[in-house]
């Protein structure tokens, strides 16, 4: 998230992410994971320019 642009702050275990713009990024992942590639994708509907999401999961059942 922080590659698009946006603040990440963790505190007592909750995640806040906020972005007033999102700009659009690549991304690769190191380790294929569902949870990943779905806020990946969710951050880059939202991103402003083209996105390129690498090593994403491909089939959720079979990461």
């Amino acid at each position: 998230m922080k590659s698009y642009g946006a603040t990440v702050d963790v505190e007592q275990g909750k995640i806040e992410v906020k972005a007033k713009k999102l700009k659009g990024n690549s991304i690769y992942l190191d380790i294929v994971s569902v949870g990943a590639t779905i806020n990946a994708m969710l951050v880059s509907v939202l991103a402003e320019r083209n996105n390129n999401n690498r090593k994403c999961c491909k089939r959720t059942t079979h990461c």
